[in-house]
């Protein structure tokens, strides 16, 4: 009978992690789909030209260091902001982590970097399109052509002209 139970036990715990594995690969941007650019192409306006099928990604640290220069990922309908980071920042090796699920997932620390690191103001913040962004990472869609960019931030957002969220930087 014990036997039975570990082989029951056993099977059901392989089945869950059969489960769980298909499931993270839903949404997974294929290596391919990433391209650093070499020349970054701006308007006359002085704003960086996405090429039409592409999303462009950056990365600053403390003090605007970067973290990561942009990258263009292929566009990929349904696909959020939390998605979008969680599968450049594991492209390239950069240590990312999230607290909570959906569109209720939120960035706790990017390469090592951790909210509250420097302070009662440090943290992660993102803007979209030059927009600092008042919801969640997993809860905004992102669209063709946007430009996603991730500041850490010492000073709740002041620093990196974020302190009025859903404001221009």
């Amino acid at each position: 009978m014990e036997k039975k139970k570990r082989f029951l036990f056993f099977l059901l715990s392989l089945l869950l992690l059969l489960l769980f594995c298909g499931c993270q690969n839903k949404n997974k941007t294929e290596v391919s789909d990433f391209t650093d650019i070499a020349e970054k192409t701006y308007d006359n306006a002085g704003k960086l030209v996405i090429p039409e099928n592409y999303v462009a990604f950056a990365i600053y640290g403390k003090d605007k260091e970067v973290i990561l220069d942009t990258v263009l990922v292929k566009y990929q309908k349904n696909m959020s902001a939390a998605d979008i980071s969680r599968d450049i920042c594991r492209e390239k090796n950069i240590p990312i982590a999230f607290s909570g699920v959906g569109n209720m997932v939120y960035v706790q620390g990017i390469n090592n970097l951790f909210e509250l690191d420097n302070g009662a103001g440090s943290g992660w913040l993102y803007s979209v399109n030059d927009v600092f962004q008042s919801i969640g990472c997993g809860d905004y869609t992102v669209k063709d052509r946007d430009c996603i960019e991730w500041f850490y931030t010492l000073d709740m957002g002041k620093d990196v002209g974020g302190d009025n969220l859903g404001a221009t930087k």
